[in-house]
């Protein structure tokens, strides 16, 4: 049986985290990332290489505008 493999970033100032999870109740991996120099650059870049390394299915990020002006 296939599961679902999520990726779900939570970006921040300066760092990210990050949770790789599979159907039903399985955590892969999870961690945070210190961004440095061109941050927006690095952050592309970092997420790029998680989403190539785990293959998700999908991908959640917080809504930070939301979060920030709600």
């Amino acid at each position: 049986m296939k599961f679902i493999r999520v990726l779900a970033i939570h970006p921040s100032t300066g760092v990210f985290g990050f949770a790789v999870l599979e159907e039903p109740e399985e955590l892969i991996d999870w961690g945070m990332r210190t961004i440095k120099g061109d941050k927006n650059a690095r952050c592309v870049q970092m997420v790029s290489d998680l989403i190539e390394h785990y293959q998700p299915d999908a991908l959640v990020v917080e809504d930070c505008w939301a979060s920030c002006h709600g």
